[in-house]
């Protein structure tokens, strides 16, 4: 395009520069919400979980709750169901 006179590479610049700025004022406002609850990693894909899934999010949850490991896991920041 601006080889054929069509862009300038300062509107190019500019384009690089309102892009970036828009992108990360996107990331600014998505970091300041709740992540989606906790549960949705096993409920958001499959309508009937398998066998596997069900006892992947009975261990997960086994973990998470586990005093020794509860610091690790900072469920505040997800939203609740």
């Amino acid at each position: 395009m601006i080889l054929n006179n069509w862009w300038t590479e300062e509107e190019d610049a500019q384009l690089k520069k309102d892009a970036r700025k828009a992108v990360l004022q996107a990331f600014n406002r998505a970091e300041k919400r709740k992540k989606p609850p906790v549960d949705y990693l096993f409920t958001d894909v499959y309508d009937v979980p398998s066998k596997t899934l069900l006892e992947q999010e009975k261990e997960m949850w086994t973990v998470v709750n586990n005093n020794d490991y509860k610091s690790s896991y900072q469920l505040e920041n997800h939203s609740k169901k």
